[in-house]
């Protein structure tokens, strides 16, 4: 998953979005601020992201992975980022505000969306809250079994900065209609 604006008249004639397999995921999705506050370390959280080694002949399968929330730092992180330019082969820290999950995720998967699994997401809901997006896969810590999220309330409101005019940035469940 990525956050991207598709803009109509900059999109090549030639292109037909109907040889694409992709979903959105809509921003009533994403957690909302008092939602994502309310998670707590321990957290169940699930990814789908694609396996760089079985890409498929036809389309590319989706892996999900599980988790746990390990860490909600009070401070951003350093992360290594490559330096623009035509070998990239330069890291220099990026000082980016992550939430760590304890989750084997591949890296080079940065963008895959991570879910909040309340208990019973595979059908049934036995406790509280609802499954949701609470975030991006920004960078996967080989060997260590961790990754880093970008919280899905930084993306919202770079989503929101844009400037789009006309959708609807409602977040959150859908309101209980009463007869």
């Amino acid at each position: 998953m990525a956050v991207i604006q598709i803009v109509p008249s900059l999109v090549p004639p030639d292109v037909n979005f109907n040889n694409f397999d992709f979903d959105v995921v809509p921003v009533s999705s994403f957690a909302t601020e008092q939602e994502a506050k309310s998670l707590s370390i321990s957290e169940s959280v699930v990814s789908a992201g694609l396996l760089p080694a079985f890409p498929g002949s036809a389309r590319n399968y989706p892996l999900f992975k599980f988790g746990n929330i390990s860490n909600v730092p009070s401070e951003p992180l350093p992360v290594p980022c490559h330096e623009p330019g035509p070998k990239n082969l330069v890291y220099r820290p990026r000082m980016m505000n992550l939430w760590l999950l304890a989750i084997n995720l591949v890296p080079g998967n940065s963008g895959s969306p991570i879910f909040f699994a309340p208990a019973g997401a595979n059908g049934v809901m036995l406790g509280a809250g609802r499954a949701m997006l609470i975030g991006l896969q920004s960078i996967a810590i080989l060997g260590a079994d961790v990754a880093g999220m970008t919280p899905a309330e930084s993306i919202f409101r770079a989503i929101t900065n844009i400037g789009l005019e006309g959708p609807d940035f409602y977040r959150g469940a859908p309101p209980v209609l009463t007869p």
